[in-house]
């Protein structure tokens, strides 16, 4: 039904995977870009694993390694192709309906609005309107899922990440050193003060 709409996206993880099966069930034809080292933790529900197999299957939808070339005949065979191109260059030959941002990289990495006739970012890093047409919200809350036409889908915690440019997704010790025992308070320091104390249950001795 939607064979003649291409939907171009970028990163093969499991995020984008869920996004491209969906896709790919309602007829769409989807093409995906990845790195060649791909830093995806759930390979096995990833069409990343592509990259490392040559191909794989998530629930009844095959993914195939392939080059730009080769891409035509991949979706001709009712499959996705996945490419190896960091720079997402790939956009620029296949011209997409749709191009989606799903690399989950915190911020953008080089997708603009005028890169297809609409473009979709996923996850924290981009602005509606400027970056793309629509933002998805990825945070695992209320409005997880939602969508939005204007500015960011949730604005205190890009604030909050701006405001800290340093901290990403891992904890930050006080000092150099191993830990090498359970703290004796049920606190872990994540780094300042007050909300960046992470209350963690005590441990029951064995």
């Amino acid at each position: 039904m939607f064979n003649d709409q291409l939907v171009l996206i970028k990163g093969a993880g499991d995020l984008a995977t869920g996004i491209g099966w969906r896709l790919r069930r309602c007829g769409f034809a989807v093409a995906m870009t990845e790195i060649a080292r791909p830093l995806v933790v759930r390979r096995a529900a990833a069409f990343a694993q592509a990259v490392f197999d040559g191909e794989t299957t998530v629930e009844g939808i095959t993914a195939r390694r392939c080059d730009a070339a080769d891409v035509p005949d991949v979706l001709a065979a009712q499959e996705i192709p996945v490419v190896i191109d960091p720079t997402a260059a790939l956009a620029g030959e296949l011209a997409p309906t749709v191009l989606v941002d799903a690399i989950m990289a915190k911020v953008n990495t080089g997708t603009g609005i005028e890169d297809a006739p609409l473009v979709i970012g996923i996850g924290p890093g981009f602005t509606a309107e400027v970056d793309c047409h629509y933002v998805i919200e990825t945070n695992r809350a209320t409005r997880w899922g939602g969508s939005s036409r204007r500015g960011r889908r949730c604005p205190i915690r890009a604030a909050w990440r701006a405001a800290r440019p340093g901290r990403r997704r891992h904890a930050g010790a006080a000092r150099a050193g191993h830990r090498t025992r359970a703290p004796p308070r049920p606190y872990w320091r994540v780094g300042g003060k007050g909300r960046d104390h992470c209350p963690l249950p005590r441990r029951r001795r064995q």
